[in-house]
């Protein structure tokens, strides 16, 4: 597989906390919510993950989640660079979402879906006229140089076609291959 990676999370969990929203210095909202998620191996003990969504409509829609809500959460795993004042990373690693379901509390397999889009679709293009053609001027040639061209090599000889048969040779009494016996 070599070069070709997958970094696809997908988790279920209960909202822990009252989600974050930021936005950068460009405007660009930022959501920052935590989700409680039930062991692999033991129920009982739960891992605390932190999520991350950008983008307008994402990042708006998980800020409208509340804690205790259940949901199913898709996105990549990816380091996270933010220091304490401690200067040690405190959540190493987080999941950037792309998208998320909300689950029924009542029944848990039953998902309502939360349609989010990354981005909105780009508007479309116009293609523009080409301008007219503006009339071409003749150019002169640039003047000969002195030196005489280099001399033509001549061509490389023809080498009869090789034999593709897998099959071996079975020498016969008058093939010329056939080793001559020592006596």
């Amino acid at each position: 597989m070599g070069n070709r990676d997958l970094n696809k999370m997908m988790l279920t969990g209960q909202i822990e906390a009252e989600p974050e929203m930021h936005f950068t210095g460009a405007g660009e909202p930022r959501t920052t919510l935590y989700v409680r998620c039930a062991g692999a191996r033991d129920a009982t003990l739960t891992e605390r993950v932190r999520l991350v969504a950008w983008g307008s409509p994402l990042a708006e829609r998980c800020n409208d989640l509340l804690p205790g809500m259940q949901v199913l959460v898709e996105g990549q795993l990816q380091r996270c660079t933010a220091d304490d004042p401690a200067e040690q990373a405190r959540f190493p690693l987080e999941v950037r979402v792309r998208s998320y379901l909300v689950l029924d509390p009542g029944d848990a397999a039953a998902a309502v879906l939360v349609p989010v889009s990354p981005r909105p679709p780009a508007p479309p293009t116009r293609t523009m006229a080409l301008p007219p053609a503006r009339p071409t001027r003749t150019v002169a040639p640039p003047p000969r140089s002195n030196v005489p061209p280099a001399p033509a090599r001549p061509p490389l000889p023809m080498q009869p076609p090789r034999a593709t048969d897998p099959r071996p040779t079975i020498a016969s009494p008058t093939d010329p291959r056939e080793p001559t016996s020592r006596a």
